[in-house]
């Protein structure tokens, strides 16, 4: 996917009401990046002799293609130099030149990363690799959690995940009562980081920069500690940071952008209508004016599906075919050093039908589908197998189907627009350190040895410690639920997990002739807690985001994946 320089097309409306409210968050990342990376500028003076600064454009170095994702990546770099490097350089120095010379050495790897980023098929990394990896983490924490043992025989949840799922920076598992395993698995996991990072280095930098040891041992350890440890395995491995997110999405879904002014009257007229409404008994609404809004709605979405279906037919001829992806080991120009043709040759991929990557089989675990529904689980596997290599196979490689998923995907999911809400995610979380939570044992923080730390990873912030408490896991459950349709089929029948609300075995009764709707309420909220319980170890939350980092940055980089780093430094001497 190329970065284009323009915004991906959208409504008017919607990009009205998007653009309005991106607009103060752009503001506020460029006058974060004028005061730390340009201070001499941050200031133009006052009132009419007041002149207008020049652009970041003019100011910095380009990091991408595109100005919109520059901004962005700057925000970032903004951040990490102001934490990470100001509190111990500026006590030094006043001197900008250090600073300046990083800031050109990040903006070299932006550019070599945005080369190697047009050669990845991110159809098949998005859509079939990454599943695989959250596919394989599904299966192997539920399959820690419920052994088929009983108590005496049951397994620690860590060792047997670890069994499973094996992962060198996360061995040996640690044990609070073994503070020796605790500090090993400190040592392995921040030693992983740094060999990541510098064979990520040295494929990018170039000559001069690799053998200036001061600038790359910095830069490593920026990679490393800060983004690496603080914020990727820090942050994201808490359960809190995905609850929160969990809860900020779907209210974002449900809520959708408004105008100040009308969110106010809104507001109020609700509050009206809800307090009149406190003193009346709800009446029932009749069994014929649901059976007509029931009727209509599906009406309505069957017509959706025609119109896609037959609209996508239309445009079918005028789709151009899917071409199996070439995949270098290395480019040229984003190394001066790199040399591709040394380390291996081109290796061609086939693609991949749309309907057999592990997109499907991740959604329905996620889902838990073959455990709540396994008569819907199976009907949708026949049908894609049908779809597949039933008459026709209208859904293999390059037919019908294929192309039209192929131009949906890239059309809607694969587009600019996500990458700049995700770069404006990482920066409001960097930016806000209160909200993450405290770290699990095992992390590197967690090393008694860290406190002695000094230099530019002793200057990481530090995050006061969190609570992930049972009244998150509400609010998250309830937000989820808020979003669910109401209807009988989703809430009682995927929602049940097979007692009545008073705690008993057997179904529970429908709504309609129960009048204790809190108690189904509270059967929903109890299933959805429970799923949710797959964030709650950070440990085994690491194995899935370091087994993410390296799928990642091997289809960035396929040279890590022919040789080692230290053969891959040996070659470019």
């Amino acid at each position: 996917m190329d970065i284009p320089t323009t915004p991906a097309e959208q409504p008017p409306r919607r990009r009205r009401a998007s653009s309005s409210r991106h607009h103060r968050s752009d503001a506020a990342t460029e006058a974060l990046v004028r005061r730390t990376l340009c201070p001499q500028l941050a200031s133009g003076g006052s009132g009419k002799d007041r002149i207008k600064p020049p652009s970041i454009e003019e100011l910095l170095p380009p990091l991408t293609s595109s100005d919109e994702v520059d901004l962005q990546l700057y925000g970032l770099i903004a951040i990490i130099i102001r934490d990470v490097v100001d509190p111990w350089y500026g006590r030094i120095t006043t001197d900008r030149a250090f600073v300046d010379e990083l800031v050109r050495v990040m903006a070299h790897c932006t550019r070599g990363l945005e080369q190697r980023l047009r050669q990845v098929d991110l159809e098949a990394l998005f859509l079939d690799e990454l599943p695989a990896v959250v596919d394989a983490h599904l299966l192997a924490h539920r399959t820690a959690h419920h052994p088929l043992h009983p108590p005496p025989l049951v397994p620690n949840p860590r060792q047997a995940y670890h069994m499973l799922l094996p992962h060198p920076a996360l061995s040996p598992v640690p044990d609070p009562n073994r503070p020796v395993s605790v500090r090993e698995q400190g040592d392995n996991e921040a030693a992983y980081r740094r060999l990541l990072v510098r064979g990520v280095l040295v494929l990018l930098l170039p000559s001069e920069d690799w053998e200036n040891e001061c600038v790359r041992t910095l830069v490593e350890e920026i990679a490393a500690e800060m983004i690496l440890g603080h914020m990727v395995a820090g942050r994201m491995s808490q359960g809190r940071f995905w609850r929160e997110a969990i809860i900020k999405g779907f209210n974002s879904r449900k809520n959708g952008p408004k105008h100040p002014a009308i969110a106010q009257n809104g507001g109020q007229r609700e509050e009206t209508s809800s307090r009149a409404t406190l003193g009346k008994s709800s009446a029932r609404p009749p069994v014929w004016s649901t059976a007509v809004r029931n009727f209509l709605r599906y009406a309505l979405i069957a017509w959706s599906i025609i119109r896609f279906l037959l609209v996508s037919m239309m445009a079918y001829p005028s789709l151009s075919p899917r071409r199996s992806s070439l995949s270098q080991p290395g480019l040229p120009g984003s190394s001066e050093r790199t040399s591709p043709a040394k380390l291996a040759g081109p290796q061609r991929r086939e693609k991949r039908p749309m309907l057999s990557m592990s997109i499907w089989s991740c959604i329905s675990h996620t889902l838990n589908l073959p455990r709540r529904m396994p008569w819907l689980d199976g009907f949708l596997q026949l049908l894609r197998h049908g779809l597949l290599s039933g008459l026709g196979r209208v859904g293999d490689t390059d037919r019908p189907l294929d192309r039209i998923l192929s131009h949906q995907v890239s059309t809607y999911l694969l587009t600019p627009a996500h990458l700049l809400a995700v770069l404006r995610a990482l920066r409001s979380m960097l930016d806000n350190p209160q909200e993450s939570s405290e770290a699990s044992p095992g992390t590197s923080r967690s090393n008694p040895d860290s406190s002695r730390t000094t230099g530019p990873a002793a200057a990481a912030p530090r995050i006061p410690p969190g609570s992930d408490d049972d009244t998150l896991k509400r609010q998250c459950a309830e937000s989820i639920l808020a979003v669910l349709p109401t209807s009988i089929f989703v809430r009682d029948t995927y929602l049940s997990d097979g007692l009545n609300p008073d705690g008993k075995p057997g179904f529970s009764a429908l709504p309609d002739k129960n009048p204790d709707k809190d108690a189904h309420h509270e059967m929903h909220l109890r299933v959805i807690t429970s799923g949710l319980s797959i964030f709650d170890d950070s440990y085994l939350t690491k194995h899935l985001i370091y087994a993410t980092v390296e799928l990642v940055v091997v289809r960035l980089f396929p040279e890590l994946e022919e040789k080692s780093v230290t053969e891959i430094i040996a070659s470019m001497k």
